[in-house]
């Protein structure tokens, strides 16, 4: 599947260079930690791909509105989950104020 909304390669970018930076080979170099904050990392990482892999963009030509393939009731995209997964990347450039999760 190729995902074309700004925000999901915005997020994929962030999730691809924060596994890039806990990899076994190169957390040492960028990341001194133990190797239980590494587990913890990846595993939040590849929790967060479930997420967007559950919740894609769907491109609505009827609307002209990205949809959630998944959402019921506020199906325009991003929807809330993947607005929270994106929330912790905040204050990484490219991040938008309009992804912000609902209060």
């Amino acid at each position: 599947m190729t995902i074309t909304h700004p925000m999901a390669r915005w997020l994929i970018k962030q999730l691809n260079e924060t596994e890039s930076d806990y990899t076994p080979l190169t957390r040492r170099a960028r990341h001194p930690r133990t190797s239980h904050d590494q587990d913890y990392i990846l595993a939040d990482v590849a929790a967060k791909r479930r997420v967007l892999e559950r919740h894609p963009p769907k491109d609505d030509p009827t609307s002209l509105l990205w949809v959630c393939s998944t959402c019921r009731g506020r199906p325009q995209w991003p929807c809330p989950e993947i607005r929270d997964a994106a929330s912790v990347f905040a204050r990484r450039p490219g991040y938008r104020k309009e992804w912000k999760p609902d209060d």
